[in-house]
């Protein structure tokens, strides 16, 4: 019979839960609205062995079904585990363009979870022995096994599965590999190539590669950024795209390259011996700034008029110099390109958009992707070292919408936003071409439990806009903003680019002109408690070199707010702890003479 086996001491429940709807936490449609079905059925003829089967359908357009395990297992670092099945096609006939597979899902303790790739596989009407196998990355606590039937516009398909076997195969390898040699960078137009040596007595590892503006020591640090993860053994080099706010700048990054080998245990980093500056190129931000004269009504000429920078999606270029094709193929700008203007100010989030595309195709009965349509993802906090994986709700919230001729809609289940013509979103198709304006107060905007934003001068957001091309023949191609989003923008949040709110490119020090002070002090923190941003308040008497830093309970540092020569006055600047745990922390203001402690409280 259909089964799960394997040791006991390895699963606690070796059931599976059978479920016709894949909206079942790994961020897929709902299977059971478009017709798909994941069932067991009862029929020696067919089953493998016994007399019952797993059995998943799909009855053609954009679908997923799943068969996957009820209760979440618990895993370990390093723990090797191994998927198999035993699948055929009963289709009649055979179907092309469906396809079935196996899956892992794994989470971390906070139950954000990581897709690692389905193993699809070109099953026949014989039964055919398949297998995937997952190593446990770091920081992942609990999995789940899935069996996956899925079919992108084709005919019916119907699979079936028998005789699953899910094993752990226990560690194979805990010791780290050694720190990677010869870290270094050449500088390029825009970009440094960073470059290192794969380590030796390695065999099937990958590298991660990190960048600061400051010297690495700690790669966990907020003031690390990642630029690459999981690059090949042998490639030995990796692009960091160098981008400011509005204008080109001279920039100064120091590297670090880690591996990571094929039993997913990284090793402590390597680092360049200095630094090494080079030219960012000036990218579009989010302004702090919305037009004046602000109304959704299709004409965009206040945005015109506003100085903003839009954002910009071609087949050629882009404004950050990367062009990329997500999906598919789009011939050239006359076929489809993109200009889209964002705001945000003390109330609400601004996008409005005019697309160019020589055929405006609004058929979304395959999927609302599949239609001519914009889709934006982005993240409201201030995002500093490594990327979200998962979506997050909370203190660093991400968002997902897109925007059809009827209404401004989240997919994150947040349902309509905005409905065409209500005063906050307005939709207008030419053919060729189409405009869109929306603005969502940041109150509503948010889901569950999420931090309001507080717009600050120098916020970095992750930031990804996307356009969708159907010339009338279905879903042709995909324009996006970063290098890395292969049509994967909607489940991970790694591949999401960055831009700022504002024109510059860190929360920085406001002075109050012309005021003199006539003391070294430190004030009160305000708010206090906190959650998640606060302001902080200094004074010096003479212009002096200064740092001001924030310390957890146990006196370890966390961040260094300045660092800096400063003029005489008064001084503020902002802490945003959106990635800090709550608690007591310290506030301290140093110059060679004097040193001033303040305590706050963040509570979230």
């Amino acid at each position: 019979d259909f089964k799960l086996t394997g040791s006991q001491n390895v699963l606690t429940n070796p059931g599976f839960e059978l479920d016709d709807a894949t909206d079942d936490g790994f961020g897929w449609g709902n299977a059971a609205e478009t017709g798909a079905s994941a069932s067991v059925e009862e029929d020696a003829a067919v089953a493998h062995g016994g007399s019952k089967y797993a059995k998943i359908s799909t009855t053609g357009d954009a679908q997923w079904a799943v068969h996957y395990t009820e209760t979440p297992i618990d895993v370990a670092i390093g723990q090797t585990w191994v998927l198999s099945a035993w699948i055929k096609d009963i289709s009649n006939p055979v179907t092309e363009g469906c396809s079935a597979g196996l899956k892992f899902e794994v989470s971390d303790a906070g139950g954000n979870m990581i897709p690692y790739e389905t193993m699809f596989t070109d099953v026949t009407d014989e039964w055919g022995l398949y297998s995937v196998e997952l190593v446990i990355p770091a920081d992942m606590v609990t999995m789940k096994a899935v069996l996956v039937g899925q079919t992108w516009a084709g005919p019916p398909g119907d699979y079936a599965y028998d005789d699953v076997w899910l094993q752990n195969v226990g560690v194979l390898d805990v010791i780290p590999p050694d720190p990677v040699q010869n870290v270094g960078a050449v500088p390029a137009s825009y970009y440094n190539l960073v470059t290192w040596s794969d380590n030796d007595g390695e065999e099937g590892e990958t590298y991660n590669v990190y960048a600061s503006t400051e010297p690495i020591t700690d790669i966990s640090s907020p003031t690390v950024d990642v630029v690459v993860t999981n690059v090949l053994e042998g490639s030995q080099a990796a692009v960091h795209y160098l981008h400011n706010p509005l204008e080109d700048l001279d920039v100064t990054y120091y590297y670090a390259v880690a591996c990571k080998d094929a039993s997913n245990n990284v090793g402590e980093p390597g680092s360049s011996d200095g630094s090494i500056t080079n030219t960012a190129k000036g990218v579009p931000t989010i302004s702090l700034t919305p037009p004046a004269a602000f109304a959704a009504d299709g004409d965009l000429q206040e945005w015109y008029d506003s100085g903003i920078i839009p954002f910009e999606l071609g087949a050629t270029d882009n404004s950050y110099g990367t062009p990329h094709l997500g999906f598919g193929e789009v011939d050239d700008d006359d076929d489809l390109y993109g200009i889209i203007y964002a705001a945000v100010d003390d109330d609400y989030f601004y996008v409005a958009a005019e697309i160019l595309d020589n055929v405006v195709n609004n058929d979304a009965s395959a999927g609302w992707w599949t239609a001519d349509v914009v889709q934006i993802c982005f993240g409201f906090y201030d995002q500093r070292g490594p990327k979200h994986v998962g979506m997050q709700r909370g203190a660093e919230p991400d968002y997902k919408m897109y925007f059809t001729p009827a209404g401004a809609n989240s997919d994150n289940g947040a349902g309509v936003l905005a409905e065409h013509g209500d005063g906050n979103y307005f939709h207008e198709v030419f053919n060729p071409d189409y405009v869109f304006e929306f603005r969502i107060s940041l109150d509503s905007i948010r889901i569950d439990n999420d931090v309001r934003l507080i717009p600050a001068n120098g916020m970095r957001t992750p930031f990804e806009p996307m356009i969708h091309d159907n010339d009338g023949e279905g879903w042709e191609g995909q324009l996006t903003l970063s290098t890395t989003n292969n049509d994967n923008a909607h489940t991970t949040c790694e591949v999401w680019s960055n831009t700022w709110i504002g024109d510059q490119s860190t929360v920085g020090i406001d002075g109050d002109d012309g005021v003199i002070a006539n003391e070294f002090a430190l004030f009160n923190n305000y708010p206090n408690p906190f959650n998640p941003v606060t302001t902080i308040k200094f004074s010096i008497p003479e212009t002096q070199q200064v740092t001001l830093k924030v310390y957890n309970l146990m006196g370890r540092e966390v961040v260094t707010l300045v660092d800096q020569e400063l003029q005489a006055g008064y001084h503020t600047t902002k802490w945003h702890a959106s990635n800090m745990a709550s608690g007591i922390y310290f506030y301290k203001l140093m110059s060679e003479k004097k040193a001033i402690t303040q305590k706050m409280l963040l509570l979230k």
